[in-house]
């Protein structure tokens, strides 16, 4: 099993944005969640430091502007990092 977990959206796009939210529920619960998955064994993609670089780079936004869901970028980074997991590489072998 692979677990894709969200990133702080839209939170990650100002650093005093994502500052304020860390601690917030939300960060608490995501970080619980990555915690637990890997103490329990599976493997779970963070795509809050994906999102980070990749946006810091390319200054291009992940979820649409009327709606909170992930963009073709947004789907393009968990496609590259579930590509580059242990989970898929163990599946289809390179």
């Amino acid at each position: 099993m692979l677990f894709i977990v969200d990133a702080i959206r839209p939170e990650i796009y100002l650093e005093s944005d994502l500052k304020r939210a860390t601690g917030s529920y939300f960060d608490l619960m995501r970080r619980y969640f990555l915690e637990e998955a890997q103490r329990h064994g599976y493997e779970a993609i963070d795509m809050q430091p994906r999102f980070i670089t990749r946006y810091r780079r390319d200054g291009v936004r992940f979820e649409f502007t009327i709606d909170g869901h992930w963009n073709s970028l947004g789907h393009q980074e968990a496609a590259e990092a579930i590509a580059s997991s242990h989970m898929f590489q163990l599946m289809i072998p390179q």
